[in-house]
């Protein structure tokens, strides 16, 4: 169980880091878009 549960918080806390590095990157983006208007 205690493996199991390691494991697990394991995998939510590389979830959560994906997740951040995701939405980092996605303002990023936004902001890339409003630099560049006429970019499709």
């Amino acid at each position: 169980t205690t493996c199991w549960a390691s494991a697990k918080q394991y995998r939510n806390r590389a979830t959560d880091r994906l997740r951040s590095l995701d939405s980092k990157l996605c303002a990023e983006r936004k902001l890339e878009l409003l630099r560049e208007p006429n970019y499709n």
